[in-house]
């Protein structure tokens, strides 16, 4: 049964031994994460799951400094050490917090250590940019949600 973590929770180290799939993407549109957790639900992974912390509301403009930065380190921290991160960017939605975190996984996932599985959509006009980023970078890119989900659970299944 997947283990779904929410902010502010924090897995220690020693906890972290299951696979595990980070849902990035703008809080907008988001019935694509309940899709994937319902998806994921007879695996054992766990499930970093960014809904739920004070940045989901309208107060996250007036946030300060500390508050900002304890939002991004906990999504940061969870994409990076996640095996799996599944991106979904819905078209003509502003998303620079994911835009950083596409950008930054990428870069890693180039490196000698790569990191997460990287997977991310919608494609498709206006989002032809990400598609082809995505080409040059060895992220996976899917037209669809349920593309995502069927990617994501094929990595988080493999066995090689």
């Amino acid at each position: 049964m997947a283990n779904v973590i929410r902010p502010p929770q924090r897995l220690k180290k020693a906890e972290r031994t299951r696979r595990s799939i980070y849902l990035a993407g703008p809080f907008v549109d988001d019935a694509w994460r309940d899709e994937m957790i319902a998806a994921l639900d007879d695996l054992d992974v766990d499930v970093y799951d960014p809904r739920g912390g004070i940045w989901e509301t309208a107060a996250v403009a007036s946030l300060s400094p500390g508050a900002a930065r304890g939002m991004l380190d906990w999504q940061l921290s969870h994409a990076v050490d996640a095996t799996v991160v599944a991106f979904w960017l819905p078209r003509d939605v502003p998303a620079p917090t994911a835009m950083l975190q596409l950008g930054y996984l990428a870069a890693k996932r180039g490196g000698a250590k790569r990191g997460s599985t990287v997977i991310v959509g919608p494609t498709g006009e206006p989002n032809d940019l990400i598609r082809e980023f995505s080409g040059l970078t060895s992220i996976f890119s899917m037209p669809t949600v349920a593309d995502v989900v069927r990617g994501a659970r094929y990595q988080l299944t493999r066995t090689d």
